[in-house]
């Protein structure tokens, strides 16, 4: 499974974008302000920038594990069939 969140809107407090399953459109996003944090950027740099609570997360390319099963919904997650 391939998820890409595309910003569309940086403003003072939030961020908006088009968050992507497997290249087709599935929601929109709202996130904390993006502070201009890239994964590429060392850790220390990202904790000086970043506020605890009210940052986006930095821009990059992540693994994910869907295979987590959560013990309080079990497997009945609607994103098993992505």
């Amino acid at each position: 499974m391939k998820l890409k969140l595309k910003r569309i809107a940086k403003k003072d407090g939030y961020t908006i974008g088009k968050l992507y399953i497997n290249d087709k459109y599935f929601c929109d996003t709202l996130e904390d302000k993006d502070r201009g944090l890239q994964q590429s950027m060392s850790l220390d740099i990202i904790k000086k920038m970043k506020e605890y609570g009210s940052t986006a997360i930095p821009t990059g390319v992540y693994a994910i594990n869907m295979n987590i099963i959560s013990p309080r919904f079990k497997n009945k997650s609607p994103y098993n069939n992505y």
